[in-house]
């Protein structure tokens, strides 16, 4: 049973992933943005609630420490270029996260919607 769950979640990745980005014309991004802004500053507050966008943002590539533990170079490398795109002289910016925010697929986005949600459940 758990393997022909894993396959089915393996195949829908996969399709995904060579079908390019999902619900691209039909979702404005913008209202999504504002959504996750809105219920992290709901459960953050306003003055930490980029911080913790920034951080959760890269919790979906993984924790730093466990791509270092892996020697997964490709996440690492990722990892920090998204972590640099949401800074400005050092300090998380709200207009390079809305920047970094349009320019991931929309099936990421909309996952970042769905955590952004369950945070205040």
């Amino acid at each position: 049973m758990g393997n022909s769950k894993s396959s089915l979640k393996k195949r829908i990745s996969t399709y995904i992933f060579l079908k390019g980005d999902i619900l691209d014309n039909d979702l404005n991004k913008n209202i999504i943005i504002n959504l996750i802004f809105k219920l992290y500053k709901k459960h953050y507050g306003a003055s930490e609630y980029l911080d913790w966008i920034s951080n959760d943002l890269l919790v979906f590539i993984g924790y730093k420490i466990d791509l270092e533990k892996a020697n997964d170079i490709e996440g690492i490398k990722l990892w920090d270029e998204l972590n640099k795109k949401t800074m400005l002289n050092g300090k998380t910016n709200k207009n390079k996260i809305i920047e970094l925010l349009n320019d991931v697929p929309t099936y990421y986005l909309m996952s970042f919607l769905g955590w952004a949600y369950l945070l205040g459940k």
